[in-house]
């Protein structure tokens, strides 16, 4: 019996193909695994050629192709049985909420997952509960609320504003109280930093839907201010399809709000 059997933690490719850019996405979203190039599904060893060349192509593709980029969860190793040449790519566990192929964005269709010897789409609800379990420690407080904010210098009136036109009643008083915008110290935290009507991230909005994109960088303009500029854009018509917005900032934070589901910001 071959040593090189399919399971969820093994993938066997005879060759290179580039849609093994999706079972590495689903290692890094699960608990991670290994491709191998140069043996079948039944696991006869068939080699590859050109080994050193090809182990060059799967580094760069997983570098292009995959968004965070895993460089420190991905390790490419050429062994040798049989007097032939096998690629090894070992997946470690991501450490971030979730990973994509960069060409579908974090949409379900980009966010795959590990399943038996395949792969599956992440839902909306399961991409959710993925940022929850990754912002928010074992006693349920939020991480963002204690982080301090870059700036001490926010205001909110975009967001007062969008939260007035959905019913919402501000009291100037207990505003940054009732939305937990200053962590226990009494200075603004990164959730406030985020929902400021400027701040120094630069946030990028992308729309997608299904495997179409649009993206837009208002440059230092917060979550509310961004999402009211785009919300024309983003909000969804009648689709079989989910459209998901994805902010994205330089540190690689990440904020998706799915607009098929009920779970939303109420600025949304």
């Amino acid at each position: 019996m071959s040593r090189y059997v399919e399971s969820e933690t093994v993938e066997l490719k005879a060759e290179y193909t580039d849609d093994f850019i999706r079972d590495v996405v689903s290692f890094l979203n699960a608990e991670g695994g290994v491709v191998y190039f140069g043996v079948r599904e039944d696991g006869t060893v068939v080699g590859v050629e050109n080994a050193d060349d090809l182990a060059e192509s799967v580094s760069v593709s997983i570098a292009k192709q995959i968004r965070p980029n895993p460089r420190k969860e991905t390790a490419i190793d050429i062994l040798h049985e049989e007097n032939l040449s096998i690629i090894a790519v070992t997946v470690k566990k991501g450490s971030r909420p979730r990973y994509c192929v960069k060409i579908d964005g974090f949409s379900s269709k980009g966010s795959l997952v590990r399943a038996g010897t395949s792969h599956k789409e992440l839902s909306p609800e399961e991409i959710l509960a993925r940022y929850r379990a990754y912002f928010f420690d074992d006693d349920y407080e939020d991480a963002m609320l204690q982080a301090p904010s870059k700036s001490a210098d926010l205001s909110f009136e975009t967001l007062k504003s969008m939260l007035t036109d959905r019913g919402f009643e501000i009291d100037e008083k207990t505003f940054e109280t009732s939305f937990h915008l200053r962590s226990a110290d009494g200075a603004y935290n990164q959730l406030a930093e985020l929902l400021a009507d400027r701040q120094e991230l630069s946030l990028t909005f992308d729309k997608i839907r299904y495997s179409n994109r649009k993206t837009s960088d208002y440059g230092g303009e917060g979550l509310a201010r961004g999402t009211k500029r785009r919300k024309k854009d983003w909000t969804p018509k009648k689709s079989i399809f989910p459209a998901t917005l994805t902010i994205r900032a330089p540190t690689g934070f990440c904020c998706t709000i799915c607009a098929a589901s009920t779970r939303r910001l109420p600025i949304c």
